[in-house]
């Protein structure tokens, strides 16, 4: 994966844009945790949190769902760094079997 100097990063955030403010994406948040207790609370769901991408998506529903649940992790892009995709690189896949499970997968494009 193809690191990123600090600079870029930060010219890169000097060109952003503010699309959602701190306040419409704690409600974005707090819809999307009604709506998923709503269909996974009695389930005990696998969460999985696509790295890197979803850390801070995935903390934001975890502190809102207030119900039994696993989590676990994998780790996936298409990016190496790169601000489009390319081909899907694996790095790890789930430790948990999937197989006759309910899995809410939480990645980045929050």
């Amino acid at each position: 994966m193809q690191k990123q100097e600090p600079q870029h990063i930060r010219d890169v955030l000097a060109r952003a844009d503010l699309i959602k403010s701190p306040t419409e994406v704690a409600q974005a948040a707090d819809n999307m945790a009604e709506a998923i207790t709503k269909t996974l609370g009695n389930l005990d769901p696998l969460v999985l949190c696509v790295m890197n991408g979803a850390v801070i998506p995935t903390s934001m529903l975890l502190t809102r769902l207030n119900f039994p649940l696993r989590l676990g992790y994998v780790h996936a892009t298409r990016y190496q760094g790169n601000t489009t995709g390319g081909t899907l690189e694996w790095f790890a896949h789930s430790r948990w079997p999937l197989t006759a499970e309910h899995v809410l997968i939480v990645d980045d494009v929050f």
